[in-house]
């Protein structure tokens, strides 16, 4: 684990692809034992990131819904759409008409899963932190532990992305799976979906490093500088061929 993070905006947005850790808000940080690196206890104390869960409101959950493209999880980024929610006693989702359904869900069942992700997201090192009081001691169904099986933070399933097309003119088209994942809904960030042409001096500004990945290329696998744009792309090989 680190004892650091750069917890501050970035002044000019995230990479694409990056993991954006800023924009969940609320987030504060720890010193903790727990964390796993490849698998094993890290040694010492590590940073652990807090995230405070608050239950998604009606407008929050029909955005999630309807966004075209999300974020959906975290240290390791990936993107998709969200399918339906998950709450402790019924699922929301959209039906081919764009409207609402409601369906009952298993308190219990619900409470493992959303229980397993939280683990697994503490032994990288974030806490999702939930106002529900502690569960009861007990392995009775009495109305106490019911009702803290209600507490339980909503997931989302999503299917998600598994390959992207670009066409010649910069366009492109995402395909997801058919088979659903599932994610806590605090990494859960609607991102602008990448649709929209952009024009060549965009895509390869001058100045810009660029592999070259056409297979007839002489400068194949070449990490190199792109000196003109956009007629005709001069590639001038500088860093050697990719490892």
């Amino acid at each position: 684990g680190v004892t650091t993070f750069p917890a501050r905006p970035l002044a000019d947005g995230a990479a694409p692809g990056f993991p954006d850790i800023h924009r969940v808000t609320g987030v504060t940080t720890t010193l903790e034992k727990g964390v796993k690196i490849f698998n094993f206890d890290a040694r010492d104390v590590s940073m652990y990131l807090n995230v405070q869960y608050e239950t998604p409101t009606e407008d929050q959950i029909r955005e999630l819904l309807t966004a075209p493209l999300l974020q959906v999880d975290f240290p390791w980024m990936h993107r998709g759409r969200v399918r339906a929610v998950h709450f402790p006693q019924q699922v929301v989702r959209l039906n081919a008409s764009g409207k609402v359904e409601k369906f009952s869900n298993d308190p219990r069942k619900h409470w493992a899963n959303a229980e397993g992700l939280v683990q697994k997201l503490r032994q990288r090192g974030v806490h999702i932190r939930n106002p529900a009081e502690p569960a009861p001691k007990g392995k009775g169904k009495g109305k106490a532990n019911d009702a803290y099986l209600s507490t339980a933070i909503a997931i989302a399933e999503v299917h998600l992305t598994d390959g992207t097309i670009t066409s010649g003119d910069g366009t492109v088209a995402l395909s997801f799976k058919s088979t659903s994942d599932y994610r806590v809904l605090p990494f859960c960030l609607p991102v602008p979906e990448p649709t929209e042409a952009r024009a060549a001096a965009d895509r390869l500004p001058e100045g810009a490093r660029a592999l070259c990945v056409a297979r007839d290329s002489p400068v194949f696998g070449l990490v190199g500088t792109v000196v003109a744009t956009p007629a005709a792309v001069d590639f001038r090989p500088a860093l050697g061929r990719a490892e």
